[in-house]
């Protein structure tokens, strides 16, 4: 590697203040620097966001544009390099002109695919032209993210389908009309395709279309469509290697099984939402031929389905169950034994006494007793979400030694160990967060980007705020109480919570992150 290489590596590695210091060192320290300080526009996050000017300076260093709201105020002109875009458009930009295209369509799809031309160049707003414009001159985009409230046109449809290098496309609370949704299902180059919230016009049976080998991920969640058009769009790709979706009265469990039997044989990474009982997850599960990631949300998970995923135990990678309360601490323990391979594990509750092999009752004393507890295998997990609870009232031992099991991750980076659900029966219950309770027992988790422990009793104190910004380097968010006086608690809050901004710690709600 030449000097220029070394850097350029380097900087894969600084944040964007040390990016900036390093450029102004030297010419040609700025020649390496510059480039990945401006490659990527956050606009959700005010420190990050150039002024105008310096936006139109190094545009064409610009490879990533990232925002959840509207993108026009940004000098869209001067972009010629971007492969990523995510944006917003506010119902506003969505113009009258584009209401009267939607309800054009919403009359009758069958009649005459000219209620669908959204695309009329006169009829089309600013905003519209505008991004045409941007994927014009990009082509180079591989990934497009769209949250829009309203109709997307047909010549936005056409000028996004037409790029050539497009992979990764979003779509969250869009319409499509006929002309866009054909456009999409005959996509030959897409790999990935996420459609949250979204509403499709209604096409003719698929009989004649060619399937699509190159989708890889799909995504279809809350749209509207129905069973018989869910599994059209499915079969449409029998490449999918990952695929969340309903499964309800409008997809029901049998049908779908048959689905990962006949038509989606290599998924591996499977998302399924929707009330489904223990028997029936099972079934699922042993409907898939090389599962590593199994992530479901607002359904049961019980020893019949633990049973099923236990064929995947040495190949896991993934298991998601955050929202399944018939998920007992045992079943949890028992995935914490036997997944060798686990980076992901976020469940619901986790007994110290299931995680220590105790046996409840017994006479002897704390210091003394025999444990019977097996380790946990996971030793790589770099993802762990679960409440940590059954040690209200307890021997201050046994939250140590749950802290000497949990400092064995070491490679963990996000760690969740928060109280979700307000009706849990212990008030009180959950890891005591304080140097004295044995907290410093964890500071070898120097991984650790983002921790949460929002709903723990007693609130952390600055001694303990302290600690963990010199024990953890790495982190960068946290979620939870600060200060235990409830008086004091506004201001003193405010203290601690400056203590964290000085080293750019957010404080603050952590986001589920979900597929869509």
């Amino acid at each position: 590697m030449d000097l220029p290489e070394i850097r350029a590596k380097v900087a894969e590695y600084l944040e964007k203040s040390q990016l900036a210091v390093a450029s102004t060192v030297c010419k040609s320290w700025r020649n390496s620097f510059t480039p990945v300080l401006y490659s990527e526009i956050h606009l959700d996050d005010d420190t990050s966001v150039p002024n105008y000017d310096t936006i139109l300076k190094y545009a064409k260093h610009v490879r990533a544009i990232k925002s959840k709201g509207e993108i026009s105020a940004l000098p869209l002109e001067a972009f010629s390099q971007l492969q990523v875009l995510h944006m917003g458009l506010n119902e506003d930009d969505s113009d009258d002109d584009s209401e009267d295209e939607s309800e054009d369509d919403s009359e009758d799809d069958s009649e005459d695919e000219s209620d669908d031309d959204s695309g009329d160049e006169d009829d089309t707003p600013r905003t519209w032209d505008q991004l045409v414009m941007v994927f014009r001159q990009n082509q180079g985009l591989t990934e497009i993210s769209m949250t829009a409230d309203c109709k997307i046109p047909t010549n936005v449809m056409e000028s996004i389908m037409s790029l050539p290098t497009l992979r990764r496309l979003k779509f969250m609370s869009c319409k499509l009309g006929r002309k866009s949704t054909e456009l999409l299902l005959n996509a030959s180059h897409l790999e990935r395709l996420t459609l949250h919230e979204t509403e499709f016009a209604e096409l003719d049976s698929f009989q004649s279309r060619k399937p699509s080998t190159t989708m890889k991920a799909l995504v279809l969640a809350d749209t509207n469509l129905g069973s018989e058009q869910q599994l059209q769009w499915i079969k449409n790709y029998p490449q999918l290697q990952s695929l969340t979706c309903e499964v309800d009265k409008e997809l029901s469990c049998a049908t779908f099984c048959k689905i990962l039997t006949n038509d989606c044989v290599i998924v591996e990474n499977l998302f399924v939402y929707g009330e489904q009982t223990d028997e029936n997850v099972a079934k699922i599960i042993d409907s898939t031929s090389r599962l590593r990631s199994f992530r479901i949300l607002g359904t049961d998970f019980g020893a019949r389905s633990l049973n099923s995923c236990s064929q995947y135990f040495q190949t896991l990678t993934c298991i998601d169950l955050r929202h399944c309360p018939t998920l007992t601490s045992i079943l949890s323990q028992k995935i914490m034994t036997s997944c060798p391979r686990l980076k992901e594990f976020r469940g619901f509750i986790l007994e110290a006494r299931d995680i220590l092999g105790i046996t409840e009752g017994s006479e002897v004393t704390e210091q003394t007793r025999g444990y019977d507890s097996q380790d946990w295998v996971c030793l790589d997990l770099e993802i762990f979400s679960i409440f940590i609870c059954g040690l209200d009232d307890k021997p201050p031992e046994r939250q140590r030694r749950v802290l000497q099991k949990l400092v064995r991750l070491e490679n963990l980076r996000h760690l969740d160990i928060s109280r979700h659900y307000e009706n849990w029966e212990a008030k009180e219950d959950g890891l005591k967060l304080r140097l004295d309770a044995g907290l410093d027992i964890l500071k070898s988790l120097k991984r650790l980007e983002v921790f949460d422990f929002s709903g723990l009793s007693p609130p952390m104190e600055e001694a303990e705020i302290h600690w963990i910004l010199n024990a953890w380097p790495m982190l960068r968010r946290v979620n939870g109480d600060l200060h235990s006086d409830f008086i004091l608690r506004g201001s003193r809050r405010g203290e601690l919570d400056k203590i964290l901004k000085e080293k750019s710690i957010i404080l603050g709600n952590i986001e589920e992150n979900l597929p869509w």
